[in-house]
Parts: C-alpha cells; sequence; structure tokens
C-alpha cells in the first residue's frame, strides 16, 4: 500500500490513563482528500511493531477504529461501522518485533449521535485507532490525523 506523505511514522498514543504509549506505530492516509458528504473515503492503514516484544492486539486481525474530528477539534465519530468489525470474542493476534499489518476501514460520514446522522460539508481530521496490549499496559495506539474535505452532494 503506498502512504501519501514523506514522515508518516510517527508516534503512537495511548487513551487517557493508560500509561506511556505503546511500541505500535500507526500510520494512515487517505485513498482521496475530498469527497461528497454521502459518499465513502477509504482510509489505508498500516501499523507496525516498533518494540522489541511481542504486542497483543484484541480481535484477532488488527482492524482499526476511526476517531473523526470536526473544524473546533470535537470527536463527531469514534468507531467501525462499515466494513469487517472487530471480533472482541476471538483470540488476540500476537504481532512480534518488526511484524505489521495493515487494515482499509471506510467512512460515509456517519455521526456518533444522533441516530441516522450525517456530517455536513466541511474539514475533518481523521485518525486509525487499534487497541493493543503491551504488557500490563492496554489503549489504542494512533495514527497521525489525516485530512478529508467533505463537500455538498
Amino acid at each position: 500500500m503506498r502512504l501519501l506523505g514523506a514522515a508518516l511514522l510517527l508516534p503512537a498514543g495511548c487513551s487517557a490513563g493508560t500509561g506511556p504509549a505503546p511500541a505500535l506505530r500507526v500510520m494512515a492516509a487517505l485513498d482521496r482528500p475530498q469527497v461528497a458528504v454521502g459518499d465513502t473515503v477509504t482510509i489505508l492503514v498500516e501499523a507496525v511493531n516498533a518494540g522489541d516484544r511481542a504486542l497483543r492486539v484484541p480481535g484477532g486481525g488488527g482492524e482499526a477504529f476511526l476517531e473523526v474530528r470536526d473544524a473546533r477539534g470535537r470527536v463527531v465519530e469514534f468507531g467501525r461501522r462499515v466494513g469487517p468489525t472487530i471480533m472482541l470474542g476471538y483470540p488476540p493476534r500476537m504481532l512480534g518485533p518488526g511484524e505489521r499489518l495493515s487494515d482499509r476501514p471506510r467512512w460515509a460520514g456517519e455521526l456518533q449521535a444522533p441516530a441516522g446522522a450525517v456530517a455536513a460539508p466541511g474539514v475533518y481530521q481523521v485518525r486509525a485507532a487499534i487497541p493493543v496490549v503491551d504488557g500490563d499496559r492496554r489503549g489504542y495506539a494512533y495514527s497521525n490525523a489525516v485530512e478529508l474535505r467533505l463537500t455538498a452532494p
């Protein structure tokens, strides 16, 4: 997969209160930087275990959630609605040092609330978030933010 940009290997982050970032480095790019409201954009996600020990990735396959922020920085969506979902009941995938995983989640503009709401035209920041367990630390490893412009249909 071709990722856009030169330096997308950025430090990953963990959700609040979970300790230092795990060694899973997550990179994201869009299949296109602009789509009309109602159309679907694919987020190209690659992750690598940059540490020296295995990481546990819940759900078996390393599927990424999406965090979408509006122009004011508010999270308007966190999850995965289109495409394969994370199977939490499945055994975790163990990702050894240097091993990679990839995913291609899609977003069609759905918002967390109210039910059925879709994003308005504007600029949004999208990050991929992969759940990860590193020893006794658990949380999400986040990608770089990519800018997505939604236009009127």
